[in-house]
């Protein structure tokens, strides 16, 4: 597994930061891991629903993870 830093970089603008403390990613695999469909791969922080709302539309898009 491979994480595209500049993918999860723009998930976490998307949620907020770096102007709002409170938003960002937590990863929740690292590169080597191994993982199955349907594991979780990070968790989202936004403190507005809305901007959690788009952001995990985002994440449910883009490529973060190359998974082999």
């Amino acid at each position: 597994m491979e994480i595209d830093g500049w993918a999860v970089g723009s998930i976490v603008r998307r949620a907020g930061a770096p102007f709002d403390k409170s938003a960002g990613v937590d990863l929740l695999r690292h590169a080597g891991d191994s993982v199955a469909a349907g594991d979780p791969l990070f968790a989202i922080h936004s403190s507005t629903t809305i901007d959690l709302d788009e952001t995990r539309k985002l994440a449910e898009n883009a490529s973060c993870f190359v998974i082999a």
